[in-house]
């Protein structure tokens, strides 16, 4: 059995969640966990609120305290650009 990376519930056999909807083969499945993996809970991302990017020189205004973006967005490195960052759980 696999589970859905937005809301951990039961994916259908074409991999779309029974719960939430969500089709699961965007991520082609590389996201998707099988039950004898660790427990691990998704959680909104809370750099990039779900998004998965973040404004161009983010990043550089937490080293400094002015910082210049020259427009447009790059992808959040605290969840890969998935929008969403994993708890484990203990089973």
């Amino acid at each position: 059995m696999y589970r859905c990376i937005k809301c951990y519930g039961e994916l259908d056999t074409a991999m779309v969640c029974m719960r939430c909807g969500f089709d699961n083969n965007q991520n082609a499945g590389a996201f998707s966990v099988s039950v004898d993996t660790p427990v691990r809970r998704p959680h909104t991302c809370p750099v990039c609120y779900g998004v998965g990017k973040v404004e161009a020189g983010f990043y550089n205004r937490l080293n400094s305290k002015t910082w210049t973006s020259s427009g447009g967005e790059i992808e959040c490195s605290s969840c890969q650009g998935t929008g969403i960052v994993w708890e484990e759980v203990a089973a």
